[in-house]
């Protein structure tokens, strides 16, 4: 005989229903992305001093000087030649 405030299948079943019940409130929390801001904020832009660091914009730049064409390596990120004026072969 089990002398127990309720028997042991009422037990599984509860645990059971619980489990579905957890399960069920797990799966309709609202999920946000870590970095969204929450309605009613604003996102605020990056600084220069936390933005990513990137490759520069390097391209070759051209001039025709009494139709002879010229080129020089210049990177369009600092606005900078790199390379003095060559004859383009």
């Amino acid at each position: 005989q089990y002398f127990g405030g309720s028997y042991p299948i009422k037990d599984k079943m509860k645990s059971i229903y619980l489990f579905i019940l957890l399960e069920i409130m797990f799966l309709l929390l609202p999920v946000f992305p870590v970095n969204a801001a929450l309605p009613g904020e604003s996102c605020t832009p990056y600084t220069s001093s936390e933005s990513i660091a990137r490759f520069p914009t390097i391209g070759w730049e051209y001039k025709n000087i009494n139709g002879v064409a010229y080129r020089r390596l210049y990177n369009y990120s600092t606005n900078t030649p790199l390379t003095d004026w060559e004859i383009v072969p």
